[in-house]
């Protein structure tokens, strides 16, 4: 480990994510998968220990003490040149004294599949079940022929991986307890997905949970006793809270099957459970994308008096690529602007959103071809449900031809 060198991040050395694939990489955020003999790997092929041993990982940590910016860690690149502080930033302070162990990771990033109550628009199958149907609805589009129970084997690996019984993690996590210092839990819906809670309940048996920092995002919908009851045994809790909007149909429209009013309740008993407990907390994060950003502002004062606890707007959405808000045209950004330049909780955001990056005359149609489809499919309408943001956009919903001028720079790149 060379902590001195400037691209320096701790995770290759100290953490392993699992991915809601099964796929297995150095964060969540990096895009390059582990490999051995070659090929990457997914967790209902092969063990987590196996994966750990994974040349990928030492290839990448030997890029980053030395110097050398790894092309996938992009996402961390990007949030330093923005301003805003980056997760590599955040992980090195934060457990940048801890040694390595050969053996195991001292860091876990686990996103157990795909089970999931909710079909986000800025999810997908992968990341959702209730993405399914409407998924498929869309893929039979371009392929008639195509039969659900086809389409839905595709998704097996996932199912496989994150079984309460799946030999390949569970039982290697009961051993990695003990000398792991923090786990960082994403869906899915965790508050779903029985065997992490089997999986955590062993961690407090066995006498390791209290050694061990956990956060955990959660959709908020869902208010479960007993399991707010295993977290609170942990050394400390962070749990975070995803709602993007303050007014009842934007909420549904961007958390689609989730009831606005249903997940307001759950995330105040949430917040009380957590406000009994010193060591326990709660905020709302607000997942910043093209959907919510005309309404940031709005959202943010509104969420911050209904639930009195922190509001996050630094969570942007990078994958998928068409709702990125660098994509958006350079006219409406420096309306967005204009709006948000007032308040320095949001300095960061426009800092992200004003970035210059490629492919933008691709990405912003794919927003506004997807949103017409998908509404379709869903009998929803975007036009109704945020008619200003919709009147401010419409000069610029068009996918049918390329209009590089509406972009700046990044326009002209693909």
């Amino acid at each position: 480990m060379n902590r001195l060198s400037p691209t320096f991040c701790v995770m290759p050395h100290l953490g392993l994510a699992i991915q809601n694939d099964g796929d297995m990489c150095v964060c969540n955020l990096n895009s390059q998968s582990y490999e051995l003999d070659g090929l990457a790997q997914t967790i209902d092929k092969i063990t987590v220990d196996q994966i750990w041993s994974s040349p990928t990982r030492t290839s990448i940590a030997n890029m980053l003490d030395t110097g050398i910016k790894n092309p996938g860690c992009n996402v961390c690149w990007d949030a330093e040149a923005a301003g805003k502080q980056s997760t590599r930033q955040l992980l090195n302070e934060a457990f940048g004294d801890i040694e390595p162990d050969p053996n195991q990771p001292r860091i876990l990033i686990l996103k157990p599949g795909n089970t999931c109550n909710a079909a986000c628009r800025i999810c997908f199958p992968t990341t959702s079940s209730s993405w399914y149907k409407d998924a498929y609805e869309l893929e039979k589009v371009k392929d008639p022929t195509l039969k659900f129970n086809s389409y839905i084997k595709k998704f097996e690996s996932v199912k496989n991986s994150f079984n309460p019984d799946s030999p390949n993690m569970w039982p290697i996590l009961k051993d990695w307890y003990k000398k792991l210092k923090f786990i960082d839990i994403y869906g899915g819906e965790p508050f779903l997905i029985s065997g992490l809670w089997l999986s955590l309940q062993e961690a407090i048996d066995n006498g390791y949970a209290k050694g061990i920092d956990l956060r955990i995002s959660t959709n908020g919908s869902i208010w479960n006793e007993d399991y707010m009851h295993i977290l609170s045994q942990f050394k400390t809790v962070d749990i975070g809270v995803s709602i993007d909007s303050h007014v009842e149909r934007e909420f549904e429209y961007m958390r689609h099957k989730l009831n606005y009013k249903i997940t307001i309740d759950h995330t105040k008993k949430i917040i009380a459970f957590t406000n009994q407990f010193e060591h326990m907390l709660t905020r709302i994060s607000c997942t910043v994308s093209v959907l919510n950003i005309w309404n940031l502002n709005e959202i943010y004062s509104n969420l911050n008096e209904e639930l009195s606890t922190t509001i996050s707007v630094t969570n942007f959405v990078y994958m998928p690529d068409h709702y990125d808000i660098r994509h958006l045209p350079r006219e409406v950004k420096a309306l967005i602007i204009e709006k948000l330049k007032h308040n320095l909780e949001f300095l960061p955001v426009i800092n992200f959103m004003d970035q210059i990056i490629e492919g933008c005359v691709m990405y912003w149609p794919k927003f506004c071809m997807t949103t017409d489809k998908l509404d379709k499919v869903r009998g929803t309408n975007f036009k109704d449900v945020y008619t200003e943001w919709y009147s401010v956009l419409e000069p610029y919903w068009d996918y049918k031809k390329p209009n590089p001028s509406w972009y700046g720079s990044c326009g002209f790149s693909s």
